[in-house]
């Protein structure tokens, strides 16, 4: 009903104004109006505007911005201005008191809506003896349609209201729940960001305050990032033996309980781009004291084998097969020609087999060979050699670079343990 006159009015003030002569002057009011835009109010600096701000002091100041955000917040719970919830001379009053207590404030709501619901109770029950009441003359005839409607509406309205009563009441003792803060775990406080007196911050509108961390020390757990290449292998329950910077001659067991769906890039759009996938791991291993923080470095067990044949990782390398060399046709430079009509088959026996050498009367023999699961030091191998045989190691550069097929080689009996050099090497 508020607008439904405005049409009417509009042609009322267009032919007032092109009475006055004023039709131009208006349109070019109207268009510098239409010029400006809706800024959104900066919330956390709005309180600054409130009727008496600047005399208060830093203190003031704060009480008066947590203050004010509440005042937003019930506000928009009530559906009334912020000025009906609280005057803005209440909230400099307050800022000012030495003794200002929001919970204070929040604790006298129950008590006023208690009373209140007292009395729409006792509404209720005089609307619902009258609608009873009513109910009986009706049947006997004695009362009119009209004033038998007007006690069913009147018993309905109270019902409502003290509906909406309760639901009031419950909202606030809720609200003043919430002035107490309590953990929800039974542990440490690993971390404290406030003070006893500090103010803090605690809306809908806004993020609220990390008081504090609290931990759990008697269940830690750890986390590794795992390159997208080797997240694959790893499952849910596999075993990792986790070793800490703080305790450097230990082990520690974990169980992998968690593995994340998506992966984290670092350096997009650069060469050194990585995707990495973060593993949980459950600590395991009773009587070690952790701190939230601590380095570590994880090894997860993705296969366990027992008495397999193994080699060290150090002797296993590739190699390709030796390709013909022929003279060019029409320059005379020698190079390797390759027919059109090759086989998909020799094209797979040109590809780089994975070799180990097995010295042979003095000489070394590549055999080609297939390997399993491998861990720092062994890999598996599961065909090519059999047990007993004697496998070449040495450094990467004389394996995979200098040594050759055919070679000789002298078997040389390693130095003792702690010398510094292999337990024995070929």
């Amino acid at each position: 009903s508020d607008v439904r006159h405005m049409l009417a009015l509009q042609q009322i003030l267009g032919k007032r104004i092109e009475v006055l002569g004023r039709t131009s002057w208006v349109a070019e009011e109207l268009a510098r109006l239409e010029e400006v835009r809706y800024t959104a109010t900066d919330m956390e600096n709005a309180f600054r505007s409130v009727k008496g701000a600047e005399s208060l002091d830093g203190r003031g100041l704060a009480v008066l911005r947590s203050l004010f955000l509440f005042r937003e917040e019930e506000a928009i719970r009530r559906h009334r201005p912020p000025f009906f919830v609280m005057p803005d001379e209440i909230l400099v009053a307050l800022s000012t008191s030495r003794t200002a207590d929001l919970a204070g404030f929040c604790g006298n709501e129950p008590p006023r809506f208690r009373a209140g619901l007292q009395q729409i109770k006792s509404a209720l029950v005089k609307a619902e003896a009258d609608y009873k009441r009513a109910q009986g003359l009706m049947k006997k005839g004695l009362i009119a349609q009209s004033d038998f409607d007007q006690a069913v509406s009147a018993y309905d309205g109270a019902k409502a209201q003290y509906a909406q009563g309760e639901a009031s009441l419950n909202q606030a003792e809720e609200s003043l729940r919430k002035t107490t803060i309590t953990s929800p775990i039974d542990g440490t406080i690993s971390q404290l960001n406030n003070q006893l007196g500090e103010r803090v911050l605690g809306t809908q509108q806004f993020q609220g305050t990390n008081v504090m961390t609290v931990a759990d020390l008697s269940k830690m757990e750890a986390q590794v990032d795992v390159s997208e290449n080797d997240v694959i292998l790893v499952h849910i329950g596999d075993t990792a033996r986790i070793s800490i910077d703080a305790f450097p001659d230990r082990k520690v067991n974990a169980v992998v309980y968690e593995i994340a769906n998506t992966g984290t890039s670092k350096n997009l759009g650069t060469q050194e781009e990585v995707t990495n996938f973060t593993v949980k791991m459950r600590i395991v291993d009773p009587g070690v004291t952790l701190r939230p923080g601590m380095s570590m470095t994880a090894d997860v067990e993705t296969m366990t084998k027992q008495n397999v044949l193994s080699v060290p990782i150090q002797s296993v390398t590739t190699r390709a097969p030796k390709m013909a060399v022929t003279q060019g046709p029409t320059d005379g430079q020698s190079g390797m020609v390759m027919t059109a009509g090759q086989s998909q088959k020799t094209k797979n026996e040109n590809k780089p087999k994975e070799i180990v050498f097995v010295v042979e009367n003095g000489v070394a023999k590549a055999v080609p060979v297939k390997r399993g699961i491998a861990s720092d030091q062994y890999v598996e191998i599961t065909e090519g050699v059999s047990e007993g045989a004697q496998v070449v190691s040495g450094s990467y550069k004389a394996i995979n670079r200098e040594l050759e097929d055919g070679a000789k080689v002298k078997i040389e009996e390693a130095k003792k343990p702690g010398a510094g050099a292999p337990e024995k090497t070929s």
